[in-house]
């Protein structure tokens, strides 16, 4: 893309030297590559609807006042830091948006609805999904004038060119503080259940059971509001929403999140016995680097010639390997425990 180094100029501070690097320019093109995949999602799910379709705002869910809302704050901005010529500034902050909240986030919690057609909700999240875009659009075109100004003449047909469209600008309709906080709520929420599988070696293709307990109404309509998208970005099977500890295993993992506490059955996100057998390979492996080490450090050839830095650092890893066999053998005491 011609856009490509332009936009890498952009993200540098302005007055400093630069050194050119492909990678930056190349993961710029990534970027790009973003937004075109993003455009052509909004269009497939436009077929066989108005690609002008209007909405009143009413008809919104939480996901979409959050994301809109979002928008509308980053349009003053964004402004605000072009007026005082802080454009790296406001050019970063459109990155981070576009990559990170619409495309990351707010897509996929749309996809449900978008792809059951009979679902009410699924014309606003149309809506919103193109209304974000070119808001989006509008502020990267003078930074990536070609692939806006492409990407725009297909989302829409009242505006002839993208080079003459209005500015966003903030508008008080869509300000919505309260969906804001609701949906940061439920994004912690996902971020604390993928963190504790990850920890745990729980591939995303293994759905697990949550149990959301919490004495907050606030906090279970919230969750209740957000059931159907939070399931499918938390990987879960089922989602239980309650005030009490009813019908919720012993031994189930939880994370705490404002609130709330989240509640997943052990039993759902491992199989015991092939984790106790993938943990006992990487014992075995363990032990070995751990000996491998101790005997080279116990080599009296070796500490005579080697380099006191080389020393310091077949320490270093022995120290390492020791603190990963530990943690491994209480995890592998920890699920013995609960086959028993």
């Amino acid at each position: 893309y011609n856009d490509g180094g332009i936009f890498s100029g952009m993200l540098n501070a302005p007055g400093n030297d630069m050194r050119f690097y492909l990678e930056r320019v190349e993961g710029n093109r990534n970027f790009g590559n973003k937004l075109w995949n993003a455009a052509r999602f909004i269009l497939m799910n436009f077929e066989g609807e108005d690609i002008e379709l209007d909405i009143d705002l009413k008809e919104l869910t939480s996901a979409d006042k959050w994301i809109l809302s979002k928008v509308n704050r980053l349009a003053k901005d964004v402004t605000d830091n072009m007026d005082k010529y802080e454009l790296g500034i406001a050019v970063q902050k459109l990155y981070d948006f576009a990559w990170e909240e619409f495309c990351d986030w707010y897509i996929e919690m749309v996809k449900p609805r978008l792809y059951n057609k009979e679902d009410a909700s699924r014309k606003a999240a149309l809506w919103t999904l193109k209304t974000v875009m070119i808001q989006i659009l509008k502020m990267l075109h003078p930074y990536i004038p070609f692939i806006t100004e492409e990407i725009f003449m297909s989302l829409q047909e009242k505006e002839e060119s993208i080079m003459i469209s209005s500015w966003p600008t903030f508008s008080e309709a869509w300000d919505f503080t309260n969906e804001e906080d609701e949906i940061e709520l439920l994004k912690v929420a996902v971020r604390a259940i993928r963190n504790l599988r990850s920890e745990m070696n729980v591939p995303p293709s293994k759905k697990a059971k949550v149990f959301v307990v919490s004495q907050d109404q606030e906090t279970i309509d919230i969750f209740e509001k957000g059931k159907v998208f939070f399931s499918v970005l938390s990987y879960s099977s089922e989602i239980n929403i309650q005030k009490d500890m009813k019908n919720i295993a012993k031994d189930a993992v939880s994370v705490v999140v404002p609130k709330a506490t989240l509640y997943i059955p052990f039993e759902e996100l491992v199989y015991i016995e092939k984790e106790l057998e993938r943990l006992e390979k990487e014992k075995l492996k363990l032990e070995s680097e751990v000996s491998r080490v101790d005997k080279k450090l116990s080599n009296e050839g070796f500490i005579a010639k080697a380099p006191t830095k080389l020393i310091e650092e077949e320490k270093a890893k022995r120290e390492k390997y020791q603190i990963m066999l530990n943690e491994v053998l209480e995890r592998i005491a920890f699920l013995e425990n609960n086959i028993k």
